[in-house]
């Protein structure tokens, strides 16, 4: 299983050269921006991109990575990260011309997968699973959406994968 964990900006520096990304000249000369707290740990830190969009990496006062977002037009698009203070992946979603728009992916502190949902212009649609916090994916849950975004079936799952109970009216492709 592959963990997102960065820890300091020099990490997020790095690997934001690694993958080729090419960040433009501002007007001010500089290549990018950046903001630092009073005990002068870097707050953030906006790259730009040669495609238009802007990179913002965010820092909490200790120096670990927040979050790392891409903005373009002043709105969020493409994969969006926020991480917990260990570094570890808190949350992956997807973003189109500002609002959620494919898989979103919740990660619990230890890192492993605590629930996925897929997004259709900000609503969760069709299916989603919520998980165990283990490192194997044991399923805690199954969620059925209606197009509104709302939970119109769940079944709830022992960590053996036994049923457990069932809320709401069960979807004619389960009968």
């Amino acid at each position: 299983m592959t963990h997102y964990q960065f820890r300091n900006y020099k990490q997020i520096i790095f690997l934001f050269l690694l993958f080729g990304c090419n960040p433009g000249s501002s007007s001010k000369g500089r290549p990018f921006e950046e903001e630092y707290y009073s005990n002068g740990h870097l707050k953030g830190l906006a790259l730009p991109r040669s495609d238009g969009a802007v990179q913002i990496f965010s820092f909490d006062t200790l120096g670990n990575c927040t979050d790392l977002l891409t903005s373009k037009n002043r709105q969020m698009e493409g994969e969006q990260l926020w991480f917990y203070p260990n570094g570890f992946l808190k949350q992956k979603t997807g973003y189109k011309e500002g609002k959620p728009d494919g898989f979103l992916y919740q990660y619990y502190s230890s890192g492993a997968i605590k629930s996925s949902r897929f997004l259709r212009n900000g609503i969760e649609k069709e299916f989603g699973l919520e998980y165990y916090d283990t490192h194997i994916g044991i399923t805690k849950a199954t969620v059925y959406i209606n197009d509104s975004g709302m939970i119109y079936f769940k079944q709830n799952f022992d960590s053996s994968g036994n049923l457990l109970s069932e809320e709401g009216q069960k979807p004619k492709s389960l009968k």
